[in-house]
């Protein structure tokens, strides 16, 4: 969807499958990941976990989110053969910053992870038929893992000329935020769920 009817901005909402990568074992690349406890019966209770062990997957899970939206921003590079590709910032997001999704999520909150990644890519339109432009990217990642899902938006602000970066920077950055704050999902059975 472009943003704006003058603009070449395009946001990009998707939803993919969740996978957790191994890096110690690349044959496992195409194995999913551990999922939390189900929601209703059969799962692992407070009794079942010490504090040190719901810590340490506390930890696993911002890292496996981390990992996830990294993974999303090359891939994006790469889909779209871009020729120079740059990390700017990744930031976790607090769940206030996304209060609909969070509020209404039928799960603890600290199974989900939220974040946002900025980027720039060096990209021909069209697969190559014109020259090469920068693109800032943002991207926000939601994994969802007791849907085994990651709910991501990118929004693509291609630069015309080089001194638009930092106001073109902060206004995708306000975009992306804004939107994510008013982002809510109406029906959570659109996911499916493990057994799906």
């Amino acid at each position: 969807v472009f943003t704006d009817r003058n603009s070449d901005d395009c946001l990009i909402v998707e939803v993919l499958q969740s996978v957790d990568i191994d890096p110690e074992e690349e044959e496992t690349a195409d194995r999913e990941g551990p999922s939390p406890p189900e929601l209703q019966g059969g799962g692992a209770t407070a009794e079942d976990t010490t504090p040190y062990d719901r810590e340490k997957e506390m930890e696993e899970r911002v890292q496996r989110g981390r990992d996830a939206a990294e993974l999303v921003f090359w891939d994006v590079a790469n889909s779209t053969e871009s020729t120079d590709s740059h990390l700017i910032t990744m930031r976790r997001l607090r769940d206030e910053e996304a209060p609909n999704l969070m509020e209404k999520c039928p799960c603890p909150s600290s199974w989900v992870t939220l974040w946002l990644v900025s980027g720039s890519m060096r990209i021909s339109k069209f697969r190559g038929t014109e020259p090469p432009l920068n693109v800032l990217v943002h991207i926000f990642v939601a994994r969802l893992p007791h849907v085994e899902s990651d709910l991501v938006m990118t929004l693509n602000m291609p630069l015309q000329r080089p001194e638009d970066s930092q106001n073109k920077y902060e206004d995708g950055m306000a975009m992306l935020l804004g939107l994510v704050k008013t982002l809510e999902v109406k029906d959570w059975d659109f996911f499916g769920g493990p057994d799906d």
